[in-house]
């Protein structure tokens, strides 16, 4: 994809590049279904029966500040929905 040419405070030729962004895909159906098991009976848990550390989680901003965040979270990794921990959970 070709950039338009333009000059900057030295007076030498730079290329800025256009990028496409990605779009959604149209058929939604040719995604894999999301397959996890329901380990929210464990408890609260920093680590997945899978080994992963990261989650998907529902959360509000005010003021570019975390306000509140949804308990119940998906492995980003398996799927499997569990309890994330508060900071009630966390043991003294």
């Amino acid at each position: 994809m070709e950039g338009r040419e333009a000059t900057d405070h030295r007076k030498e030729p730079c290329r800025a590049m256009w990028f496409r962004l990605l779009r959604l895909l149209k058929n939604q159906e040719s995604l894999p279904p999301v397959h996890g098991a329901d380990l929210r009976s464990l408890g609260p848990v920093h680590v997945c029966s899978c080994g992963c550390e990261v989650f998907n989680v529902m959360a509000c901003f005010e003021d570019y500040e975390l306000v509140w965040y949804f308990l119940d979270a998906t492995c980003a990794s398996c799927g499997n929905i569990v309890t994330v921990p508060c900071p009630v959970d966390k043991q003294v």
